[in-house]
């Protein structure tokens, strides 16, 4: 999970195109924002590093399941119960 997230940091800040479109709009295309973008990133990672490990794990396969409980739960051998608790 850390090696996920670090992987993001250090990928330039990115969004989808329609947030970048709504984003030029407002006058808000500017470098402060991906700083910022990168900020609110280093602060997730800070977050799951103090997690207990299971927590950790969960959040882990559930990013490599797309965020679906139950293929989360299938994978780990755990309850979809416990998958929605530890998210």
């Amino acid at each position: 999970l850390y090696a996920y997230f670090r992987k993001m940091y250090r990928q330039p800040y990115q969004e989808s195109w329609e947030d970048e479109v709504h984003s030029e709009l407002e006058g808000h295309g500017d470098v402060s924002h991906q700083v910022d973008g990168h900020r609110q990133l280093a602060r997730v990672i800070q977050a799951i590093d103090c997690l207990p490990s299971n927590m950790q794990k969960v959040l882990e396969v559930s990013l490599e399941m797309d965020g679906n409980y139950q293929e989360t739960a299938n994978s780990l051998g755990v309850p979809i119960g416990t998958v929605r608790s530890r998210t």
